[in-house]
């Protein structure tokens, strides 16, 4: 993930001012997306998911874009988007994220549980409330049409463009002195985390966000990273619809939980997981050797 910056200013663009570039051009894309869609109905879910789909374009892809294409001599190869990777990668990515649903249960459990000061508590929890709200109206259907839609747009489309946003473009630009690449990845999955305004949710998905970053920092294909978080978003569009047609999920939701009262569970994932990730970073980056240094 070594840096070419392009030279087309009279000065060598800094980390500091490709970064404040990025989020302008991020803030001017919401502030389109904004424009745009004010007269999107709250309650019509085809009209939220066309809105979620203009977002990941204009507010994500299109601002990494822009930004590698004015800082960047080959932004396709410096954001890993012309850089494939194995189906056998892909495979070990997959199951070591099965290992960890146990675990990340009981993350979830746990930082659902976490209490603040009562004036952020109650911020928080009306975050939240939107927050999950707005996604529930977007998974509320019980068609097959409906779900294979929704695995479309918050499956694969916001998966790929958070992916090009935060790992292909935030991770790579953070690079840099006092930065290395275990920094960038942390702080790309910190600011990740921040950005969904789900305090609730937010040690789980720093988590997940870290595992993406490593993806992409083994194999320098942002693909890979972008399947698994197309492959994350998409299970929980298909058990929600699992859900709404009557089926019980509550195991999937809840195993590895004490409330489930299969906490072993969570540790012998943990432990799995950990093995399983050290497992991903030889292979995958014995597949792609040159990433790996």
């Amino acid at each position: 993930m070594q840096q070419n910056i392009r030279t087309i200013f009279p000065f060598k663009a800094s980390r500091t001012t490709r970064l404040i570039c990025l989020a302008i051009a991020f803030f001017i894309g919401l502030c389109f997306t904004s424009l745009i869609t004010t007269t999107v109905p709250a309650d019509n879910r085809a009209a939220l998911l066309f809105q979620s789909a203009v977002q990941s374009v204009v507010a994500f892809i299109l601002p990494a874009w822009v930004a590698f294409k004015a800082f960047y001599i080959s932004p396709e190869k410096d954001l890993g988007i012309s850089d494939g990777y194995p189906v056998r990668s892909l495979l070990v990515t997959l199951l070591t994220m099965a290992c960890a649903i146990p675990f990340l249960n009981e993350v979830i459990a746990f930082n659902e549980s976490i209490s603040f000061p009562a004036s952020l508590q109650s911020a928080f929890r009306e975050w939240e409330a939107t927050a999950g709200a707005y996604t529930e109206r977007m998974l509320d259907t019980t068609t097959v049409g409906g779900m294979l839609s929704g695995v479309l747009v918050i499956g694969v489309l916001t998966g790929t463009a958070e992916e090009i946003f935060f790992r292909g473009a935030l991770q790579k630009m953070l690079l840099g002195p006092g930065v290395n690449r275990h920094g960038a990845v942390w702080l790309a999955a910190l600011v990740f985390s921040i950005m969904h305004f789900q305090p609730f949710g937010f040690i789980p998905r720093l988590l997940l966000g870290a595992f993406f970053g490593y993806l992409y920092m083994w194999s320098g294909s942002i693909w890979l990273s972008a399947t698994a978080h197309a492959f994350n978003n998409s299970l929980v569009v298909i058990f929600t619809w699992l859900a709404h047609r009557g089926a019980d999920i509550s195991f999937y939701e809840h195993c590895g939980t004490a409330e489930n009262g299969t906490l072993w569970m969570a540790f012998v994932s943990l432990a799995l997981s950990v093995g399983m990730i050290f497992a991903c970073s030889k292979y995958i980056s014995r597949k792609h050797p040159s990433k790996s240094s």
